[in-house]
């Protein structure tokens, strides 16, 4: 189930997937098609043929990864351009997508490695103002708790909305196979005039989501940015670097 919510300077969509994404006929990257069926528990195989598959997938993420280094280093500018200046908006959608998945899964293996550095992120930030000749301040605060139950959560949405909820909340709350349906159904009842399904129906989509193959899930994502830059704080820049 996706939400849209617009904003003055920003496009959030929600959490169906792409369709370029999914799209049988994409060509091999980093995972061939036959990986993506396998992930996605479209293939059945024998547990060999499982325990092979799997590593080579690993494998092959892993010499991704270092090749990321190559990349940074040796790729070309009009290549880069190429690659992000999506030519029409389903394809901006999907790259923005993309990188929002790729980010989270690096930070999420760097956690698992136990790298627990937020300033690797700012330096990330600094090196790609760095090849664009621009120096960066960055503030990054991370503060981490454990989530509520998603009920706990749905009875807080009911009583206050937003007022004391992150939007991550709400999407845990909303997405949990484990959520009442019947406190489910009045928030969405609530949210939306038009809402026409019943406590039933949501838990189908729960049991749906049970059986399904999908290990995590994205958070919304942010895919229509209009960047609004300070004049001044500009011209001052260029100033300088023509010194």
């Amino acid at each position: 189930m996706g939400f849209i919510f617009k904003g003055s300077k920003f496009t959030v969509e929600g959490l169906s997937l792409p369709s370029m994404v999914e799209n049988q006929t994409r060509p091999r990257g980093m995972l061939t098609q036959a990986d993506r069926e396998f992930l996605r528990g479209e293939k059945d195989l024998s547990d060999q043929s499982t325990r092979n598959t799997r590593r080579r997938i690993r494998n092959r993420f892993y010499q991704a990864l270092l090749d990321f280094s190559v990349l940074w280093t040796y790729l070309g500018e009009d290549d880069l351009e190429l690659i992000f200046e999506a030519e029409d908006d389903q394809k901006r959608r999907a790259v923005r997508r993309a990188a929002q998945d790729a980010i989270a899964l690096t930070i999420l293996g760097l956690w698992q490695n136990d790298d627990y550095y937020p300033d690797r992120l700012i330096y990330a930030i600094q090196q790609a103002a760095y090849a664009r000749n621009r120096s960066v301040s960055v503030e990054l605060e991370i503060e981490e708790e454990r989530m509520d139950a998603p009920d706990d959560i749905l009875r807080r949405l009911l009583d206050s909305g937003f007022e004391h909820t992150t939007y991550e909340e709400f999407e845990k709350a909303v997405t949990d196979p484990a959520s009442d349906p019947e406190l489910l159904n009045e928030l969405f009842e609530r949210m939306d005039s038009d809402w026409d399904l019943s406590p039933d129906d949501l838990r189908e989509f729960q049991k749906l989501r049970k059986e399904s193959e999908v290990i995590r899930r994205s958070l919304p994502y942010v895919i229509n940015v209009e960047p609004v830059f300070d004049p001044a704080k500009t011209e001052k820049t260029e100033k300088q670097s023509r010194k």
